[in-house]
């Protein structure tokens, strides 16, 4: 009463409350900070599924279908060699620049030789939505012509660029949280920044 008596009936201004992360200058603070966590958690599964799956999840019997064939053929198709069976089935071998066992894969595309493959089903690029058998290991008798332990390397060396993903978006995602909060606190001084954080009316009067 005595403040409305001083101030020609005006009621008390509105105390903002500077115990938010914004200083009490934004509505809603609480459900700014939740968005920031649930972002960071985000991001930081994103990042932990890359790396289970490029360091964590290495091809082995257990993953992959065991078959017994006889290729007929082989042919080198830009970086991988794709070998058919006579029953029209098709098997790639990628990564075939980069690998040492060429020769010895070739050698058992000859209509004779039977091997034991361990693959799993990919999409033939050639043929749209075909389906062919990526191999990533090759028995004949009791030799290993080319083993996970070679798949693994190479599908880990060219997988692995694909970390920069969250881990640039974890960059962009701090720089956005902080200078959503420095403009926040300080919603005057980089008033015109305020656009790019804030929806209209978040910002206090």
């Amino acid at each position: 009463m005595q403040y409305r008596k001083l101030h020609n009936g005006q009621a008390l201004p509105a105390v903002k409350d500077k115990r938010d992360i914004f200083n009490g200058n934004v509505h809603d603070a609480g459900g700014f900070l939740l968005a920031y966590i649930s972002s960071c958690f985000l991001v930081i599964g994103c990042g932990i599924c890359f790396a289970y799956i490029i360091w964590f999840c290495p091809y082995s019997a257990i993953n992959t279908i065991e078959q017994t064939v006889i290729f007929e053929n082989g042919i080198v198709d830009d970086d991988a060699y794709v070998m058919t069976t006579a029953n029209g089935e098709t098997y790639k071998v990628v990564y075939w620049n980069e690998r040492e066992e060429n020769e010895k894969i070739q050698g058992v595309c000859d209509g004779i030789t039977e091997v034991i493959v361990f693959v799993e089903k990919i999409k033939d690029k050639r043929g749209g939505t075909t389906k062919c058998w990526s191999i990533q290991q090759i028995q004949c008798d009791d030799t290993v012509i080319l083993s996970f332990e070679e798949s693994n390397r190479l599908h880990q060396k060219h997988l692995a660029p694909l970390v920069l993903i969250p881990i640039v978006l974890a960059i962009i995602l701090i720089l956005c949280i902080i200078g959503s909060i420095i403009v926040g606190r300080n919603p005057k001084k980089y008033k015109c920044y305020v656009k790019f954080f804030f929806k209209s009316g978040y910002i206090k009067q």
